[in-house]
């Protein structure tokens, strides 16, 4: 036990000095091992970065070093080699700037190049453009060879044949055929007195006329004969070529009564063209004044048609010789101005009439003259204007049975122009379809704006082929002459306006002017032939401006080009509208509306349509949409 113990206690302190001794040692070992891994941490990257840079000897620091030890060297060396190095530097130098030259060149020769790409690359674009382009106008074209061909095959299914105009003809030496005039010329017509070869439906109707001067047949009043003569001028169917010539127009003088019958008959035989029967001649007398001569009267005048203003039934000839008005206007030229105005329309009297009777104890005349007086004295708002007996002076070459005119002319033109109605009492001498007094009547009538009223109905009126005067005078019969004023009371205002711009009409464009009667009688033979008018000429439309005025030009934008779609067919172009209907119009029709009757129009508001059915019926007239 004790050396158990005493073992034991030697053992614990000789173990607690060791043990002491191994911390110490413990301890000194590890900071030397801390020291030698920070030593070593330390050397290792120095050691590696001098190996490293060792090892890469040409970089810019190095070479810049080598550089620098080389000059210093050659410094030290001297200046033996300075102007090598002058040169290398000059030649440095010359090789920067020849570089630079060739940069200049190849950026020049790159936007050269670049230029012609954008040029190449546009005309590409344009070439796509031109192709498509190209391509819409083939499709169009195929669509209008497909028109075309529907359009022929409508064409070949129309059952009107294909015509063409008769050949025109023309007049030779064979027709002046000298033939005797026949004992019946009284029943002269246009189918056995006229010459129809001779105006072909082509033919233009031209028309030839005597000069007075070289064939005088009777006196004719200088400004007349001047009138006349620039109206014959300015037709356009006048011809001076006798040989072509379809009528021949002889003037007559109004004072006939002063030369002597069977001279007259000598002169018109001896006119050149007269042939033996004056076939396709007019003798034309237009008066200025009232005349009472029957002026043809013992004339043998053969087949010639006869103008004038007063006719005897015996000696008329229906739709062969031609009444006329009297040439009471100016020559030519424009009337409107000197025309009274239409409104209003219901003036101060409602009727009136100024006149004498020749014979006064004719029963028929005083029933006229008693009832016209009864409804001047009747209990009415409306007023009358009634004279039947010449205050002042009358005109004396009046025919027997007829009404005088009572002078001062500007008496009856004041009442005139202050009537709604002017009454025209036809003769009482049934043999006078027409007078130059009854002439008179209805030209002032029309002229200051009334409406012309004839109590009668056997008077024949200027160009009644183809005027339809219902639409501007009023007729009644003397047997009614008790209901003129209920007649006359039951037109209402359009009525009555349309009555007054139909006179109006009339007046303005047919018995205005002496050139107006000469066109009017002429195209009334023309109209009885069915030849047209002649087709109006061509004219620029005139320019409003001046030479001194600078027009202003519109900049329009450009047109934007056509989208791909194609909306159908292309319609055909259509031309502008021609001369369709040359021998189809009515002519008669032409004279009785507004326009111009004496020339033919591409086209007037007045042409007949077809109705939307027409198509399905026959007419092939319509284009195929």
């Amino acid at each position: 036990m004790a050396v158990y113990k005493n073992g034991f206690g030697n053992g614990n302190s000789n173990g607690i000095g060791s043990g002491k001794c191994l911390d110490c040692t413990k301890r000194v070992k590890l900071s030397r091992l801390i020291f030698l891994l920070l030593l070593l941490l330390i050397c290792v990257p120095l050691i590696s970065h001098h190996y490293l840079a060792s090892l890469e000897p040409n970089t810019e620091d190095n070479k810049n070093h080598v550089n620098s030890r080389k000059l210093n060297s050659k410094n030290h060396i001297g200046y033996d080699h300075t102007s090598d190095l002058n040169f290398r530097v000059n030649e440095l130098k010359r090789i920067r700037t020849s570089v630079n030259t060739e940069l200049r060149e190849l950026e020049s020769r790159r936007q050269k190049l670049q230029a012609e790409i954008q040029e190449y690359n546009t005309h590409i674009y344009k070439l796509k453009s031109s192709y498509e382009t190209t391509q819409k106008d083939l499709e169009k074209l195929k669509i209008n060879i497909q028109q075309a061909k529907v359009e022929m095959r409508e064409v070949t299914e129309r059952n009107m044949p294909a015509i063409k105009a008769p050949l025109k003809i023309v007049p030779s030496a064979v027709d002046d055929v000298i033939l005797h005039p026949s004992l019946k010329t009284h029943l002269c017509r246009m189918s056995n007195c006229f010459d129809y070869s001779r105006c072909s439906l082509l033919s233009g109707f031209p028309v030839y006329f005597y000069d007075v001067d070289e064939h005088p047949i009777t006196p004719v009043e200088s400004n007349l004969k001047m009138g006349i003569l620039n109206s014959l001028h300015s037709n356009s169917h006048v011809t001076f070529d006798p040989r072509v010539a379809c009528v021949y127009i002889v003037i007559i003088g109004a004072d006939y009564l002063t030369a002597d019958k069977k001279q007259i008959d000598s002169k018109l035989a001896q006119l050149p063209h007269w042939n033996g029967d004056g076939r396709n001649h007019i003798l034309l007398r237009i008066t200025q004044r009232v005349t009472k001569d029957n002026a043809f009267q013992g004339v043998h005048t053969g087949r010639a048609i006869l103008m004038q203003s007063g006719f005897l039934r015996s000696e008329y000839r229906s739709k062969f010789d031609l009444v006329l008005p009297l040439a009471l206007g100016k020559a030519s030229g424009a009337v409107w101005q000197d025309l009274m105005p239409i409104l209003p329309l219901f003036r101060k009297y409602l009727i009136s009439f100024i006149g004498e009777h020749i014979d006064k104890y004719i029963s028929s005349e005083m029933k006229v003259i008693q009832e016209l007086k009864q409804l001047e004295k009747g209990k009415t708002d409306d007023m009358f204007y009634f004279r039947f007996n010449c205050e002042g002076e009358r005109t004396l070459d009046s025919l027997p049975g007829e009404w005088t005119l009572c002078e001062p002319k500007s008496q009856r033109h004041q009442v005139t122009s202050q009537s709604t109605f002017s009454l025209i009492i036809s003769p009482s001498n049934i043999s006078i379809i027409s007078s130059s007094s009854l002439q008179t009547r209805l030209y002032e009538a029309l002229n200051l704006g009334a409406i012309p009223v004839i109590i009668g109905d056997k008077v024949v009126l200027p160009y009644s082929e183809i005027l339809q005067w219902e639409k501007s005078v009023i007729r009644l019969p003397k047997a009614r002459i008790t209901e003129l004023h209920f007649y006359v009371r039951s037109f209402t205002h359009s009525d009555i306006s349309a009555l007054k711009l139909q006179g109006r009409m009339v007046f303005e464009k047919y018995f205005g002017t002496t050139k107006a009667i000469i066109d009017t009688a002429l195209a009334t033979i023309r109209t009885r032939l069915n030849i047209p008018p002649l087709p109006m000429k061509e004219a620029p439309s005139p320019s409003v401006f001046n030479g001194t005025v600078q027009r202003m030009v519109m900049d329009f934008a450009e047109v934007e080009p056509e989208g791909d779609e194609v909306l159908g067919p292309v319609e055909p172009p259509f031309p502008s509208p021609v001369f369709l209907r040359n021998f189809s119009t009515p002519f008669h029709a032409l004279f009785n509306r507004p326009g111009d009757p004496f020339h033919l129009y591409p086209n007037t508001p007045f042409d007949p349509g077809l109705t939307s059915d027409a198509k399905f019926h026959g007419a092939h007239v319509f284009s195929t949409i």
